[in-house]
């Protein structure tokens, strides 16, 4: 795991595999398998990692979530949607599970259904700027929305957060502020984010 969190994926890979070859049914090393090969982007083998710790933990809400996340990157976007809604039934409050909920239902054209799947990912995990950054992409900030200050107050603590939610919360202000027509405050955060 401590390999996984430094970005080590073939060492996590490799600790993974030795685990298993002792105990091929451990949930855990499963579905950690399976995360760090969604992480490497080798989505087929995912699958079966995540299938596996599912055989053993079918009411995992977490691991329910990264394989409706695996399936949704190769298109699947009906297993996708139909193992997000399970998880979601198992743990309505992970906020991942209502983001991943989003990107299925905005890959398919369900931007309203989206919008509102992620506005609840939004209300359980107001602190993570991927998901401001995201709702950017799917809809058009209106002026007044809540998130707006929610967003503005998250830019305020960007010194203490890791340089990718840096560049996720400039690239998130800068849309909301082009959206309301304010390019005057859009563009020097697009430089920021750049």
């Amino acid at each position: 795991v401590a390999l996984q969190q430094r970005g080590d994926l073939a060492g996590a890979e490799k600790l993974y595999r030795s685990i298993l070859k002792q105990h091929p049914k451990h949930f855990q090393s499963l579905s950690n398998l399976g995360s760090v090969l969604l992480l490497a982007e080798r989505v087929e083998e995912a699958i079966e990692c995540l299938r596996g710790a599912l055989n053993q933990k079918p009411d995992s809400a977490v691991v329910q979530t990264l394989l409706a996340r695996a399936l949704a990157m190769v298109d699947r976007h009906d297993a996708a949607l139909e193992r997000v809604r399970r998880a979601i039934a198992l743990d309505p409050n992970l906020p991942e599970a209502h983001a991943i909920e989003a990107q299925v239902l905005a890959d398919t054209g369900r931007y309203d259904e989206a919008a509102a799947a992620l506005g609840r990912a939004i209300e359980l995990a107001p602190e993570r700027a991927g998901f401001y950054h995201y709702w950017g992409h799917i809809t058009r900030w209106r002026a007044g929305d809540p998130r707006l200050a929610a967003l503005e107050a998250l830019f305020r603590t960007r010194a203490s957060r890791p340089l990718p939610e840096q560049i996720e919360l400039s690239f998130a202000l800068a849309k909301a502020y082009a959206d309301l027509g304010d390019i005057d405050r859009a563009f020097p955060l697009l430089i920021e984010g750049g």
